[in-house]
């Protein structure tokens, strides 16, 4: 899966770690740093600008969801699929192991924080103790962290 990965300036570090990363899941990531300072701020009309005059063969084009507006209608005008990603910049990497799976489910209006709302919890929840001790009626679980280490 080809994406292009657009942001601000203030995030272009950040944004091109995710491309980095990305590699990791079988994603092809690029990353096109807009001119705005917080990628809070690009419009449809500023991504269409930076746009219009390149050549383009992603599969999905993600904004910052905190980017203002509908990409519905950019989207259809450049026969291309733009999609919000995540709020903040940080999150995308939540995002990156199963963009594959929820890339068709995600929106050009809403951001994408719901598809990863839940999604750090599972490992924690299928995690079984391995061996469990019963001292009087305390169960003392091996394998896991223990919540209180001591009492002061």
């Amino acid at each position: 899966m080809r994406i292009l990965l657009v942001t601000g300036r203030f995030a272009q570090r950040d944004a091109e770690k995710i491309a980095v990363e990305a590699r990791r899941y079988g994603l092809k990531c690029d990353v096109l740093t807009l001119p705005v300072s917080v990628a809070a701020f690009i419009t449809p009309k500023i991504l269409y600008s930076s746009l219009k005059d390149k050549r383009l063969d992603y599969d999905v084009i993600i904004i910052s969801g905190m980017a203002r507006g509908n990409y519905e209608e950019l989207g259809n005008l450049l026969k291309l699929r733009i999609v919000k990603g995540t709020r903040y910049i940080g999150d995308m990497a939540l995002l990156l192991p199963i963009l594959s799976k929820v890339a068709d489910k995600l929106s050009p209006v809403n951001p994408a924080d719901e598809f990863i709302k839940y999604q750090p919890v599972q490992p924690v929840m299928e995690e079984q103790p391995k061996e469990c001790i019963v001292i009087n009626s305390l169960s003392i679980y091996r394998g896991c962290k223990p919540r209180i280490v001591a009492e002061v």
